[in-house]
């Protein structure tokens, strides 16, 4: 039997969903632009991801990018379910 963790004595995966909706549900995409290279070479990374400027329904904005791991060790890919735009490439 798999033993699921928790946090805050809430299962990991029902924590994080939570979060989730409480921050990103119902936020827009004001702009979206590939992370510029001195901000790259700023994160030590070799590629740029693809960065969303986003805005919460309260006016709040911020912006979210892909990382290929949750250290933020490199720039990521995006896939989407759009047929001709299957992926936001890191550059």
């Amino acid at each position: 039997m798999k033993t699921e963790h928790k946090i805050d004595g809430i299962p990991i995966s029902k924590y994080w969903i939570n979060k989730a909706r409480k921050h990103l549900e119902g936020a827009k995409i004001l702009r979206v632009e590939y992370m510029p290279d001195d901000e790259r070479e700023d994160w030590m990374w070799h590629y740029s991801p693809l960065c969303m400027l986003m805005q919460k329904p309260n006016g709040d904005k911020f912006w979210m990018y892909p990382t290929v791991d949750e250290e933020g060790n490199d720039g990521g890919a995006l896939f989407t379910t759009i047929k001709d735009y299957q992926c936001a490439c890191r550059l």
